[in-house]
């Protein structure tokens, strides 16, 4: 049991003896603008990227929840060579080249797979504007409708009632948009976000997706229709840096944040105000410092442990928190 308000610490390789080969590629990964999933019907976090002039490979790695263990979920395929640009964004046999992923990921139940939209690709940084989907059950990658305009830095969140992902880029001229993976089709949807290293999540009770960082936050009311604009809200101490950690909480249906430290910061869905939450006193563990590329997907709500997870690097422990 993780006792209330705390941070405690796994060593997911103990005494340095792991057995599988994946440390340095998923050493390359956590150190780029790379991002990740919960997958909550295997109670694990998925972490996918690599990309531009950082690690070539294109495998899936993914921390067991229940054996607090590293898997690697795929082997790399054979990555175009480096120093020939343009970047081929796929493969000779058909997956997504390496990417910076940054927060353009997200799992669909549905369908049993990892999203995946944008990047920066290996070995140029060319963004892309391909969309992949890969099938855990099958271990297939497919490529799907390219997506309306090119992104590096795309914030992504999933909305489980319309089973639908939006998207949006740093850009003026990258909207927010929505893709429907039931009928393969992109739409318009509202206001660009005009800043990068952002990251969002998704209020499934109000339709609500916010967006923090660099300290910035902003909310699309997605619960109608059409056009959603960007509302500017309360940035909270956890928007600082580079794509902060925050994912929703299903048990008190709060988003929460984290961007370094032991605390926490909640997000009243009301009044779009932020309450920061501090360790309890006895805390003994402090997660090391967010990745100076940004925290991205790799701060997650789980909901079977009631409590969140956060890895910063390969080589560190992996952390989870418990709200009081």
């Amino acid at each position: 049991m993780i006792p209330n308000s705390r941070m405690d610490a796994v060593d997911p390789c103990p005494a340095r003896n792991c057995s599988w080969s994946g440390t340095l590629g998923l050493e390359g990964i956590m150190a780029a603008w790379s991002g990740g999933i919960f997958d909550p019907s295997r109670n694990r976090l998925v972490i996918w990227g690599g990309g531009h002039g950082d690690y070539a490979g294109n495998e899936i790695y993914a921390f067991d929840v229940n054996s607090l263990s590293w898997q690697r979920v795929t082997n790399p395929s054979t990555p175009y060579p480096f120093g020939n640009p343009p970047s081929n964004p796929v493969n000779s046999d058909g997956t997504p080249a390496s990417l910076h992923t940054y927060d353009g990921l997200a799992y669909l139940p549905g369908s049993d797979s990892l999203f995946a939209v944008g990047g920066s690709k290996w070995p140029g940084g060319e963004p892309s504007n391909l969309t992949w989907t890969f099938n855990f059950g099958t271990s297939r990658w497919t490529k799907r409708a390219d997506a309306p305009y090119p992104g590096v830095d795309l914030v992504t969140a999933y909305d489980p009632a319309s089973g639908k992902v939006y998207a949006a880029g740093p850009f003026s001229n990258q909207p927010l948009i929505e893709y429907d993976p039931v009928n393969n089709v992109w739409t318009g949807r509202g206001d660009p976000i005009d800043y990068g290293g952002m990251n969002a999540a998704f209020d499934p009770v109000r339709k609500k997706m916010v967006v923090i960082g660099r300290g910035r936050a902003f909310a699309y009311n997605l619960n109608v229709g059409g056009f959603s604009a960007k509302q500017s809200i309360s940035p909270g101490a956890c928007a600082a840096g580079e794509a902060p950690g925050i994912a929703y909480d299903s048990t008190r249906d709060r988003i929460v944040a984290w961007s370094g430290g032991t605390k926490v910061c909640v997000l009243d869905p009301n009044s779009n105000s932020w309450t920061t939450i501090q360790a309890e006193p006895g805390n003994s563990v402090t997660p090391t410092a967010p990745v100076e590329a940004g925290t991205y997907g790799r701060f997650q709500y789980v909901p079977s442990k009631n409590a969140f997870i956060l890895v910063n690097g390969v080589n560190q422990n992996v952390y989870a928190y418990k709200m009081p």
